[in-house]
């Protein structure tokens, strides 16, 4: 649903969590490339309050915390996780509306930790920098120095082009015929997440918990493909219908086509960016599988393109809420808003790539 920019429903708490608990200059990822986040269910209800028992987590290494519920989002102050973990019976309590007490099967507690004996680090430049050099990232090295550029151009033929609203989705296989197989990477260092498939049982967290695309779609959700990045980038664009193009330049926007690339202070992962907090059962797949990542990222996509996000009209935005349109669908995974200045600040950025074919270019 709402991918990278913080809504005003959540603003505050997180905020206000991220500022107790990260300092200005930490190292603040997660996933393959920083700490891990925990994810806890109660243990029983209390008044008005789920227990939850934060056991195995060392207090020093307690970066933050958030509790959810379906599209329900509430930061928890640091200081309260870790008074938590510190205690024999590691248990604590946290409010949440009636409502969300009901629904007790689906309240989670997630907490993110940090690398254990790693010292903190200058983030980097934030990742939706304009024109980002190749040292682009808040937490990860993205310059070239290891992988030298290549002026090389992605596999020339039949390219996959946006398709109409509602239009079918192909399957993997289908999808996979299409892909235009070559040696091009520029980014050899995705190897190992460009050839992790999710395994059964891994996809349950993810078609139990997602709130934020088409519930028609979700079962395709399945990363279920590997090749070079670029033929993971067709594959998905394929699958869902969008300019392959207009893809590859998202990516170049999102993560300069790293996987290893985290942002918004260690929530939002891999190729596309894809926000735990927004995108509930994504994580670690996000982080790990490129495959998972663009096929959720195509997903998404779709869910805005073909009219799903009717919401969006009931909030801020710049012109009114319409199926087919592929620029306020690209700017939506950003800002979550449809149109807003926050989404064609984004929308530019993509376009500049897309004209330039940033993934092209020699310092790529």
């Amino acid at each position: 649903m709402r991918s990278r920019a913080i809504t005003h429903r959540f603003a505050a708490p997180l905020a206000a969590c991220l500022a107790l608990c990260v300092p200005a200059t930490a190292h603040a990822a997660a996933g393959p490339t920083g700490g891990e986040l925990k994810t806890f269910t109660p243990k029983a209800l209390g008044g008005k309050s789920a227990i939850f028992r934060v056991a195995g987590v060392k207090p020093s290494r307690v970066a933050f915390g958030y509790v959810r519920s379906g599209g329900y989002e509430r930061g928890i102050r640091t200081r309260k996780i870790k008074r938590a973990a510190a205690r024999r019976s590691a248990k604590m309590a946290v409010r949440l509306p009636k409502r969300r007490l009901e629904r007790r099967h689906r309240v989670r507690l997630v907490v993110l930790l940090k690398v254990s004996g790693t010292k903190p680090r200058q983030p980097k430049r934030d990742v939706n920098a304009p024109e980002p050099p190749a040292t682009d990232s808040p937490t990860t090295d993205l310059s070239n120095t290891d992988q030298p550029g290549t002026s090389e151009q992605a596999p020339a033929g039949t390219k996959s082009a946006t398709r109409p609203v509602g239009s079918p989705i192909l399957s993997d296989a289908e999808a996979a015929s299409h892909v235009r197989r070559s040696s091009w990477e520029p980014r050899p260092e995705n190897d190992a997440a460009n050839h992790r498939v999710p395994q059964p049982g891994e996809l349950d967290e993810f078609l139990s918990d997602n709130i934020s695309i088409y519930s028609g779609h979700k079962p395709l959700v399945t990363g279920n493909f590997t090749g070079t990045t670029d033929e993971i980038i067709q594959w998905a664009a394929w699958k869902w219908g969008l300019d392959e193009d207009v893809f590859r330049a998202v990516a170049v926007q999102e993560s300069w086509w790293r996987m290893s690339a985290v942002g918004d202070g260690g929530l939002s992962f891999g190729l596309t960016q894809i926000k735990t907090t927004y995108h509930a059962g994504t994580y670690p797949l996000s982080s790990t599988s490129t495959a998972f990542n663009a096929d959720y990222y195509g997903a998404l996509f779709r869910y805005y393109y073909d009219g799903h996000a009717r919401w969006l009209d009931t909030k801020e935005k710049g012109q009114p809420y319409t199926a087919g349109d592929l620029w306020g669908s690209i700017g939506a995974h950003f800002a979550g808003r449809w149109h807003t200045t926050a989404a064609e600040d984004y929308i530019a950025r993509v376009k500049r790539h897309l004209d330039q074919r940033t993934w092209e270019r020699a310092d790529f």
